[in-house]
């Protein structure tokens, strides 16, 4: 897809998203701790809980490495045209769902299964890493200007104990739900 913005000097400035679609891979991590469950609900080899761990600290940084930095960023002029379009934020919506599922396979993966005390450490480590791209989410989503994005947000951080940009009811609209009496007399009460 195409993008089109105009820069300060009022020239046309267009964009050829050339990774569209491999913002697909984004599901990834979050399938890599069910894929451990069923991989040991199989063989019963209390290796294969170290594929979180394995894939988040050790397989991601390698691919850093070998791929490098990524320069074909979109220029800022086209940025409002791409967050407009619905297939990111469809993208980012979707991927709240998945650290919810992961958040409760874990209790009960933990819960069933008897493990060796590593392997409780490494899911530990490498599943809360990769649900941890979950508050990024959450908090990009909380930018959005409406309702439904708030709630994918607050969603999102939520599980992690959180709560999306707290202070935000102060700068709402009227119609909103603000406190008219303010945020110093809201908290003394």
């Amino acid at each position: 897809m195409i993008f089109t913005g105009t820069n300060a000097a009022g020239e046309t400035i267009t964009y050829r998203d050339g990774k569209r679609y491999l913002w697909m891979l984004s599901f990834i991590p979050p399938l890599i701790p069910l894929l451990s469950y069923w991989l040991f609900l199989r063989t019963h080899n209390p290796l294969v809980t170290l594929i979180p761990f394995v894939f988040i600290f050790i397989l991601i940084p390698l691919l850093d490495v070998v791929f490098g930095e990524d320069t074909h960023n979109p220029p800022a002029e086209v940025v409002a045209a791409m967050e407009a379009d619905p297939y990111y934020l469809r993208l980012a919506r979707i991927t709240v769902v998945f650290p919810w599922i992961n958040y409760v396979a874990l209790i009960a993966f933990f819960g069933t299964q008897d493990l060796p005390w590593w392997s409780y450490v490494a899911l530990l480590l490498g599943v809360g890493t990769i649900n941890g791209g979950a508050l990024l989410i959450g908090h990009e989503l909380g930018h959005k200007p409406d309702r439904l994005n708030i709630l994918f947000g607050m969603l999102a951080t939520l599980r992690g104990g959180l709560r999306a940009f707290p202070r935000r009811a102060q700068s709402r609209p009227s119609h909103l739900g603000r406190n008219p009496r303010g945020p110093r007399q809201r908290a003394l009460r």
